[in-house]
């Protein structure tokens, strides 16, 4: 039982690794690209 949870875990691990790496990327392009929007209308605008 312990061995297959294990399995399992090492399985999945990376996928949700990857999942929540992709997931940081891009709200952290958006709120970039929101930021520099905000930014770049501020001194034009």
């Amino acid at each position: 039982g312990t061995n297959m949870l294990s399995r399992l875990l090492h399985v999945r691990h990376p996928d949700a690794k990857i999942a929540v790496i992709t997931a940081i990327d891009l709200l952290g392009m958006h709120v970039f690209l929101s930021w520099k929007v905000l930014f770049v209308c501020h001194q034009n605008c």
